[in-house]
């Protein structure tokens, strides 16, 4: 059952973090903020650290399994993700375009992807409308070094009381809508991103990005992939971290 209490909440908490950063204390391995670009490229590869409360992060073999890093390859075109967790047996990439966007996970070498249109129901879309306020705030601040705007997201979540706070440079012009996704678009260049719910959090903070050209090519489906639900999804990173308990 160690599964139920801990890892079902921390997958619930990479998918969120995954996702959200669409919208999307730091390492001693990153670039001074006088280093990072004043110029924002149009297309290129972004990293950020991901910092968590200790509440999380000390969460025993749990916690120590969480990832670090999050990368995110970006164009006019599109977004993709990448994120690792469990000391690499689970590897998230997340796609989000105009014309198609997906989930693709691999476990233990199995590899899966599962479209938006199938990891989303109508119901999550409701509860979305129906249960998420957003506000705007006035005030702009300093985010790894970039005078950034704030959306704030507060909802009633399986962890208490939700509050997503995203900072962004805002896109000229605006991105294009993403296909099925539960955040329709990308208001700017992501710069942090802070999820708050009860006595956690996590910080995810951009640490370092570098210019590069990003085609449509990089965001195409892999063709090594089955076609899985989110319900065949959950069930086989339940099967394999049991294993590891």
């Amino acid at each position: 059952m160690a599964y139920t209490n801990h890892m079902k909440n921390i997958t619930k908490y990479l998918l969120f973090t995954a996702i959200v950063s669409l919208v999307i204390t730091v390492s001693s391995c990153q670039k001074k903020q006088s280093e990072l670009p004043t110029e924002i490229p149009t297309s290129g590869v972004l990293e950020y650290d991901i910092i968590y409360s200790g509440s999380i992060k000390n969460n025993g073999l749990m916690g120590s399994m969480l990832p670090s890093k999050l990368y995110s390859t970006y164009s006019p075109d599109g977004l993709k993700l990448n994120l690792q967790a469990g000391l690499g047996l689970v590897k998230l990439d997340v796609v989000a375009t105009e014309d198609d966007s997906y989930l693709v996970i691999n476990i233990s070498g199995d590899k899966m992807i599962v479209p938006f249109e199938d990891l989303f129901t109508t119901y999550d879309y409701e509860k979305r409308d129906s249960d998420v306020v957003f506000t705007h705030r006035e005030e702009k601040e300093i985010m790894a070094g970039y005078e950034s705007e704030c959306i704030i997201a507060e909802s009633n979540s399986p962890f208490g009381k939700a509050r997503l706070e995203t900072y962004y440079v805002p896109f000229e012009p605006l991105s294009k809508k993403l296909k099925d996704s539960p955040v329709p678009d990308v208001p700017g260049f992501i710069t942090a991103v802070k999820i708050t719910s009860e006595d956690a959090n996590i910080v995810i903070m951009l640490s370092d990005f570098e210019a590069k050209e990003v085609t449509k090519n990089d965001f195409k489906r892999p063709n090594n992939c089955k076609h899985a639900t989110r319900v065949e999804v959950d069930s086989l990173i339940r099967i394999n971290f049991e294993k590891t308990e």
